[in-house]
C-alpha cells in the first residue's frame, strides 16, 4: 500500500513538473522571440513609410503562411494537452474563425514557396524541409478554407 502511494505521488509530481516546466519554457521562448518580432514589425513599418508595398505584402504573406504552418505542426504535437484552454469554449471558436479567415484569404490569393530557382539552391535536406512545410501549408489552407 505504501509503495503504490509513493509511486502515485512520484508520478503525479513528475507529470505536474513536466507540464509546468514546458509551459514556462514556452513562455520564455515567446519572450526571447519578441525582440525579433519587434525588429520585423519595424522593418514592415519602414516599408510602409517608404511606400514599398510589394515588399510589405510579401513579408505579411510570409508571416501568415508561417503562422498557418505552425498551427498545422502544432496539431501533431502535445500542445493541445499542454494548453487545453486554447481548445475550449470561446477560444476554440475564435481560433477557428481566425484560421478560416487566414486560410480563405490565402486560397483566394495563393503564394508560392518553392520556385525552381530556390529549389536548385537548396541542399536535399533543406529542400525536403521546405517541401514538407509547403505540404503542411496546403493541408491547413484546404482544411480551414472549407469551413467558411
Amino acid at each position: 500500500m505504501k509503495t503504490s502511494t509513493v509511486v502515485a505521488v512520484v508520478l503525479a509530481t513528475s507529470a505536474c513538473t513536466f507540464l509546468l516546466g514546458t509551459r514556462m519554457g514556452a513562455t520564455g521562448h515567446v519572450q526571447a522571440d519578441a525582440k525579433f518580432m519587434a525588429s520585423l514589425a519595424t522593418a514592415k513599418l519602414m516599408d510602409l513609410d517608404k511606400g514599398n508595398l510589394e515588399r510589405l505584402r510579401e513579408s505579411l504573406e510570409f508571416d501568415r503562411d508561417v503562422a498557418l504552418i505552425r498551427h498545422g505542426d502544432g496539431k501533431k504535437g502535445l500542445s493541445i494537452y499542454l494548453w487545453p484552454e486554447l481548445m475550449l469554449g470561446e477560444y476554440e471558436e475564435l481560433g477557428k474563425r481566425a484560421l478560416n479567415r487566414a486560410a480563405s484569404y490565402r486560397k483566394e490569393h495563393p503564394t508560392t514557396w518553392l520556385t525552381p530557382e530556390l529549389v536548385e539552391s537548396l541542399t536535399p535536406e533543406a529542400r525536403s524541409d521546405f517541401e514538407e512545410s509547403e505540404r503542411l501549408l496546403e493541408s491547413v489552407t484546404d482544411e480551414y478554407s472549407k469551413q467558411g
